[in-house]
């Protein structure tokens, strides 16, 4: 659906941006952008090696396997393991929640790729404080997204509090929700969070014809 001709007008426009994407447009989304990104999505119900991460993970007591495979995107290289089929909303994964997910996920495949692949691995699972930077970069990308198509803004310290569920510690969540908040203007003034948000906004604004 197009946004509504309130958001044309200047300075009003800001309080009336909503838009509801339709199924087409999640999946020529996705499609684009796993053409774009070089990058290959996995139903992550039916991938072997992800009922593996969730039963180890439901083992050692981290995250229950079915929250794991239902409610998780996860991303591994170039391989994006989704909980959902693009364009089929869930109870989970509204359309467009699809669509920021995409952005997200695909900021982690330009950071993967940005630290060398294997450095990026590494320091994700092997430290806190920079699996919280990598995901608050990608946390920024659902903040410009939900800024310019759903006038709102995401609050930083509800983003920060998702790290629990990485195993962050205290002090990288608060520091994760400073740096969100501190983005916050420069957001709001057009800045945009990556090379992917870029694109994606560039994409959706031709689809949408944003003004």
């Amino acid at each position: 659906m197009p946004p509504s001709v309130l958001t044309r007008i200047p300075l009003v426009g800001r309080y009336f941006r909503s838009v509801k994407p339709t199924p087409d447009v999640v999946r020529e989304f996705w499609a684009a952008s796993l053409a774009r990104w070089d990058t290959t999505r996995i139903d992550k119900a039916n991938a072997a090696e992800m009922k593996l991460v969730a039963e180890v993970l439901g083992l050692l007591g981290v995250l229950n396997q079915q929250d794991f495979l239902r409610r998780f995107t996860t991303t591994v290289g170039t391989r994006i393991y989704t909980p959902f089929d693009p364009g089929v909303p869930t109870p989970e994964w509204a359309l467009w929640s699809q669509i920021t997910v995409c952005v997200h996920e695909h900021h982690h495949v330009w950071q993967d790729r940005a630290a060398g692949g294997l450095g990026f691995e590494w320091a994700y699972l092997t430290s806190s404080a920079q699996r919280a930077q990598y995901e608050a970069e990608a946390y920024r990308t659902n903040m410009v997204m939900d800024w310019r198509y759903q006038g709102r803004m995401l609050d930083p310290k509800v983003l920060a509090a998702l790290l629990k569920n990485y195993g962050c510690s205290a002090v990288d969540i608060a520091v994760v929700e400073k740096m969100l908040a501190l983005s916050i203007p420069a957001i709001k003034a057009g800045a945009m969070a990556s090379d992917v948000c870029r694109w994606s906004a560039t994409w959706l604004d031709r689809r949408w014809k944003w003004v």
